[in-house]
C-alpha cells in the first residue's frame, strides 16, 4: 500500500511539472502568434483578402452559363394579317376567273381590303436547352482591379506583420511586468522573514526584561502590515501572470514558468545608432501600400472612358411537337457567335467627380506618410531619451536601495543590542521597502523604454 502511494504521488508531481510549462520570453511571443485570439482574427483577414483575389480574376476568365426551358402552349397565340396579304397577282386572278367561268366553276369574290385573316404559328408544345459563353476581350477596369485585388492582398499581408509586432510588444510589456511582480514578491518574502526573526527575538527579550511591551507591539504591528502588503503584492502578481497568459492565447487557469531572469532583461545597448530607414516602418509602408491602392482606384475610374469590348458564343438545341410524347425525336440546332462594344459617352459628370476625389485622397496619404515619418523621428528621439533617463533613474535607484539595506542591516544590529528603538526600526524598515519599491519602478520603466526604442527601430 505504501509504495502504491508513493508511486501515485511520484506520477502526480511528474503530471504537475508537465503541466506547468515554463518559457522564455522569445518562447512566448512566439507561442502568442500561434494563439493569440487576434492573431486569428488577422489570418481569417487575410484568407478573406486571397478569395477576394479570386473572385476579382473569375471576371477576367470566360463565363459559361447553361439554360433548358419547356414550354406548353394551352392555347396557341393567334396573329391578324391583312385578308389580301398572301393573295395572287390581278393578272394570275383574271386568268383564273376566266377559265372558271369556261369550266362553269363559281369563284368566292376576293376579300375587301378592311378585312383580316387568323394564323396559328408554332405547337403545342416546345423545348430547348442551350450553353453560353461570355469573355471580356478588352475592358481597363477588369485588369486594374484584378491589380487592386492583389496588392491589397498585400496590404493585409503588412497587416499580419503589424499585428504581429503589436502581439510581441505587449507580450513583452506582459512578461516584464510578471517577472518585476515575482521579484517584489521575492523581496518582500525576505523582508517578511527577517522581521518575524526580528520579533521572535524581541519577545524573547522581552521576557527577559531588556524590551517593553510598546517596542514588541510597535513591532508586531509592523510586521502584520508587511503582511498585508505582501498578500496585495501576490494578488498583483497573478494579475500580471493572467494578463501575460491572455496576450499569450494561453490557458489562464494553467500554471506558466517564467524561464528569463530580471537582471538579464535589464541589459541596454547605449550606443545603438539612429535610423536611416524610418519608410520601413510598418505604420509608414502601409500607408505607402494604401497609395498605391488609390492610385490604381484613379486609373479604374479613367478607364471607365476608355471602349469595352466582350465576345460570346451561343448554342442552342430547340425541339416542336404538337404530340408530348414526341417531343424530343428530333432537335434543332441553332449556333452563334458575337462581339459587342460599349463606348461611353456622357455620365453627368459623376465620373470626373469621382477622379477628382480619389486625387484628393491620394494628397491626403502623401501628407500622412509626410506626418509620419515625422512623428517616427520625434518617437525616436523620446524614446533614446526616456530609455536614457531611465537607465540613469536606475542607476540610481540601485545606489539608494543599497544605501538603504545598508541603514536597514545596522539599524537591525543596533535594535538587537538595544541601542535603538523600535521606532528607528520601523523607519529604516519602511525606508527600505520604499526604496525597494522606487528600484523595482525604475526597473519597469527601463523595460519599457526598450520595448518603446525596439519598436521604432525595428
Amino acid at each position: 500500500m505504501n509504495k502504491f502511494v508513493i508511486l501515485a504521488t511520484v506520477l502526480f508531481s511528474s503530471g504537475l511539472s508537465i503541466a506547468q510549462e515554463q518559457f522564455t520570453l522569445e518562447q512566448a511571443q512566439k507561442y502568442a502568434l500561434e494563439h493569440n485570439i487576434q492573431m486569428k482574427l488577422t489570418a481569417k483577414d487575410v484568407a478573406a483578402a486571397r478569395e477576394d483575389v479570386k473572385q476579382v480574376l473569375g471576371v477576367a476568365y470566360p463565363q459559361i452559363s447553361a439554360e433548358a426551358n419547356f414550354q406548353n402552349f394551352i392555347d396557341i397565340p393567334v396573329q391578324l394579317a391583312p385578308a389580301d396579304a398572301f393573295a395572287f397577282p390581278d393578272w394570275m386572278n383574271q386568268t383564273l376567273a376566266a377559265s372558271a367561268q369556261q369550266l362553269g366553276i363559281a369563284i368566292p369574290p376576293p376579300s375587301a381590303t378592311d378585312e383580316f385573316s387568323e394564323f396559328q404559328f408554332g405547337t403545342k408544345f416546345n423545348a430547348n436547352g442551350g450553353i453560353t459563353v461570355n469573355q471580356v476581350l478588352f475592358d481597363g477596369a477588369v485588369y486594374t482591379g484584378v491589380k487592386a485585388a492583389k496588392s491589397y492582398a498585400e496590404l493585409m499581408d503588412l497587416t499580419v506583420v503589424k499585428t504581429e509586432k503589436e502581439i510581441k510588444d505587449a507580450v513583452a510589456t506582459s512578461y516584464y511586468a510578471a517577472l518585476v511582480a515575482n521579484e517584489n514578491n521575492s523581496l518582500l518574502d525576505n523582508n517578511l522573514s527577517n522581521l518575524e526573526q526580528i520579533v521572535k527575538e524581541s519577545k524573547a527579550y522581552n521576557k527577559e526584561g531588556f524590551l517593553d511591551d510598546l517596542q514588541i507591539e510597535q513591532l508586531e504591528f509592523n510586521l502584520e502590515n508587511l503582511k498585508s502588503q505582501k498578500e496585495s503584492a501576490a494578488k498583483q502578481r497573478d494579475l500580471a501572470y493572467a494578463l501575460l497568459k491572455f496576450q499569450m492565447g494561453y490557458d489562464i487557469n494553467k500554471e506558466i514558468i517564467l524561464n528569463d531572469q530580471l537582471d538579464k532583461m535589464l541589459e541596454v545597448k547605449t550606443n545603438i545608432e539612429k535610423s536611416t530607414g524610418l519608410q520601413n516602418h510598418i505604420n509608414y509602408q502601409l500607408l505607402d501600400k494604401q497609395e498605391y491602392l488609390l492610385g490604381l482606384n484613379l486609373k479604374v475610374e479613367k478607364t471607365n472612358n476608355y471602349p469595352k469590348l466582350y465576345g460570346f458564343l451561343n448554342h442552342q438545341q430547340n425541339a416542336f411537337q404538337n404530340d408530348l410524347g414526341k417531343l424530343g425525336d428530333q432537335w434543332f440546332p441553332t449556333t452563334l457567335w458575337g462581339l459587342k462594344a460599349q463606348l461611353p459617352i456622357f455620365s453627368g459628370f459623376r465620373q470626373r467627380a469621382n477622379i477628382a476625389k480619389n486625387k484628393i485622397e491620394i494628397e491626403k496619404v502623401q501628407l500622412q506618410k509626410e506626418l509620419t515619418l515625422q512623428g517616427l523621428a520625434l518617437e525616436e528621439k523620446q524614446a533614446r531619451t526616456e530609455q536614457t533617463v531611465a537607465l540613469d533613474q536606475l542607476n540610481q535607484q540601485k545606489k539608494s536601495l543599497a544605501l538603504a539595506q545598508k541603514i536597514k542591516d545596522k539599524t537591525d544590529i543596533k535594535f538587537k543590542e538595544g541601542l535603538s528603538s523600535s521606532t528607528e526600526l520601523t523607519q529604516a524598515q519602511n525606508q527600505y521597502l520604499a526604496a525597494q519599491g522606487a528600484y523595482l519602478n525604475a526597473v519597469f520603466q527601463l523595460l519599457n523604454a526598450k520595448i518603446k526604442l525596439n519598436s521604432i527601430l525595428n
